[in-house]
C-alpha cells in the first residue's frame, strides 16, 4: 500500500533520474509536500542505488533534522550494506558519534552495528565483523548477542575453530541458545568432544534447551567415532531434566541421513542396530533414511538384507520405502 503512495512514487522517480546531487536537491526542495519519517523510510527501502540513498538521506537530514531517527538510519544502513557499500555506513556511524548536536541512543547504535556485522558475516568478512564488534565501545555501547552470533557463525563457516572459542571468551554480553549451538557445533567439528559436555551443562544451567542443531552435531560426532552408547547416555541425562526434549523419529532419521551422506554407512547401520537393541520404535523415516543411504553408496545387498529383516518383523514400509 505504501509503495503506491504518490509522494513515495514521486520522490523515488526523482532518485532514478540521472541528476547531480545539486540538481537532485533543487528538485526535492521544490517538491510541495512535506515528507514524514515513514515516507523517508519507505523511499530508502525502495531505492537500490546506495549513492542516491546517501544523497537523499543527507538532504532529508538537513531539511527535517532526522539524522538520529532510528527507523530512517536502519533503512539507510540496510540499503548500503545490501550493495556492500560499507564505507558509507562507517561515515554515518562516525557522524553519529562526533556530532554533538545529535542525541543518539545506545539502542540505535547497537542496532546499526548489528546490521553491519550481520552483513560482514554474510559475506564471509570475519575480520571486518570482529573489528566492528571491537569498535562499538567507542560509542559507549556493548554489542548485541545477535552480533556476536553472526561473527561466531562466520568464523565457524570458514573453519576458524580456535577463533570461535576466543571470541566467545571475549563476549561482553550473556550468550543465548544460538551462541551455544554454534559453540557445540564448532567443538564437535574440531574434535573437542570433552568440551561439548561442559558446554551442554552450562547451557542447561543457564536455562537454555539444546536445540536440534546442537544435538545432531553432537550425536553425529559421537556416532562417527562409534560411541552411540555414550551419545545416548548424554542425551538421556537432558531428557530427565527437561520433559520437552525427546528422541523422536525426526531426530534419528536426520542423524542417520547425515551419517550416510558423509560416507559413514557403517556407523549409520551401527546406530540403527543400537536402536533395535534398545527397543526404539522404528518408523518409516528412520529405516528409509538408512535404506536410501545404503543404496546410494552401492550397498544394495546390505540394503536388501536389512529390508528383508524388517519385513520379517512385520514392518510393511510405505511408498518411499518401495
Amino acid at each position: 500500500v505504501m509503495a503506491r503512495n504518490p509522494i513515495i512514487q514521486q520522490i523515488s522517480s526523482f532518485l532514478k533520474e540521472e541528476l547531480s546531487d545539486e540538481e537532485l536537491f533543487r528538485r526535492l526542495d521544490r517538491y510541495p509536500m512535506l515528507l514524514t519519517p515513514n515516507h523517508i523510510v519507505k523511499i530508502l527501502e525502495a531505492e537500490e542505488n546506495p549513492h542516491k540513498s546517501w544523497s537523499f538521506f543527507n538532504w532529508a537530514a538537513g531539511k527535517y533534522k532526522i539524522k538520529h531517527h532510528s527507523g530512517i538510519c536502519r533503512a539507510l544502513v540496510q540499503t548500503l550494506v545490501n550493495s556492500s557499500n560499507f564505507n558509507l555506513v562507517w561515515t554515518l556511524l562516525e557522524t553519529l558519534r562526533v556530532d554533538s548536536s545529535i542525541r543518539t541512543s545506545s539502542r540505535l547504535v547497537v542496532s546499526l552495528f548489528d546490521i553491519l556485522i550481520r552483513s560482514y558475516s554474510r559475506y564471509g568478512m570475519a575480520e571486518d565483523a570482529i573489528s566492528a564488534i571491537e569498535s562499538i565501545h567507542l560509542f559507549g555501547c556493548v554489542p548485541a548477542v545477535t552480533s556476536y552470533n553472526s561473527a561466531l557463525r562466520c568464523l565457524y563457516s570458514i573453519r576458524e575453530w580456535d577463533s570461535v572459542n576466543s571470541l566467545f571468551n571475549e563476549m561482553q554480553c550473556p550468550p543465548d541458545a544460538i551462541t551455544y549451538d554454534i559453540l557445540i557445533a564448532n567443538n564437535c567439528k574440531s574434535g573437542r568432544l570433552d568440551e561439548v559436555g561442559c558446554l551442554l551443562d552450562r547451557m542447561v544451567n543457564e536455562g537454555f534447551r539444546p536445540g536440534p542443531f546442537s544435538c545432531i552435531n553432537l550425536f553425529f560426532s559421537l556416532c562417527t567415532k562409534g560411541e552411540v552408547e555414550k551419545a545416548e547416555k548424554i542425551w538421556v541425562r537432558f531428557i530427565e531434566n527437561n520433559d520437552a526434549l525427546s528422541l523422536d523419529d525426526v531426530f534419528w532419521s536426520a542423524l542417520i541421513d547425515r551419517l550416510c551422506k558423509e560416507g559413514k554407512q557403517t556407523e549409520a547401520y551401527a546406530t540403527f542396530r543400537h536402536m533395535i537393541t534398545h527397543k526404539f520404535v522404528l518408523t518409516s523415516p528412520i529405516y528409509n533414511a538408512l535404506l536410501d543411504g545404503l543404496n546410494k553408496a552401492g550397498m544394495v545387498e546390505e540394503a536388501s538384507k536389512l529390508w528383508n529383516g524388517l519385513k520379517s518383523q512385520g514392518i510393511k514400509g510405505d511408498v518411499i520405502t518401495y
